[in-house]
């Protein structure tokens, strides 16, 4: 079964029609807010977006994508292109919970974990490249999706994990939405679109983020 809009058509199955109109409104805005950050960038050809019913079933469509033997057991989405489109796996609401962390998550969630994954996909065609600084991108996803509005200002990162990774999704939330708030949307852009100037400027907003955070 498959619903679609503009940017992105929503595969899914029967056991998910209980939820699938709340869940099909929210990505409908949301995506087109998100569109609109990146500049209008082109969706000539949609994204496609896989909900599973099955944690098997995704978990050997991952390592099958990323050549691997095993799958984090709190892998709940993944974001990849192929053949010059790009995809979306993600769990639906029933095999979510099943993953490592998130029992208690609601179709909140899901659909700012949906949302996390169109945010990849918008950046990647505005940059044309999967590669960035994790703060850059994870930040970009967990702020856009709101999926870390109102938690409580803490940050305890170190700058390489804020470049390389190895650190809690909410320290990327927390540097980014302050890079956001301090210095604004096309501030962030124009970081997307200079990889050195993104490599120079991160550790002074790094040292911004520490003073800030530890106020």
């Amino acid at each position: 079964m498959k619903k679609s809009n503009e940017y992105v058509v929503l595969e899914y199955t029967e056991c998910d029609s209980s939820y699938i109109n709340e869940l099909v409104d929210h990505i409908n805005l949301s995506s087109k807010e998100i569109v609109d950050f990146f500049d209008g960038i082109s969706f000539q050809e949609k994204a496609n977006i896989k909900l599973f019913d099955n944690l098997d079933a995704f978990r050997n469509s991952c390592m099958k994508i990323w050549g691997k033997k095993e799958a984090p057991a709190w892998l709940c989405g993944l974001t990849f292109k192929m053949n010059n489109y790009y995809n979306i796996y993600t769990l639906n609401l029933e095999e979510y919970k099943k993953t490592e962390g998130h029992n208690k998550h609601t179709l909140t969630d899901l659909k700012q974990l949906i949302i996390h994954e169109f945010v990849h996909v918008c950046h990647r065609k505005y940059t044309n490249d999967a590669k960035l600084m994790v703060w850059l991108s994870e930040g970009l996803a967990t702020t856009l999706s709101h999926q870390y509005d109102g938690c409580k200002d803490s940050f305890d990162a170190t700058l390489e994990q804020m470049i390389s990774g190895g650190t809690k999704y909410k320290n990327y939330y927390m540097m980014f939405s302050y890079v956001l708030t301090t210095y604004g949307r096309n501030y962030i852009l124009k970081l997307l679109e200079n990889k050195e100037y993104l490599s120079n400027e991160t550790p002074r907003l790094y040292e911004e983020v520490i003073n800030y955070y530890s106020k």
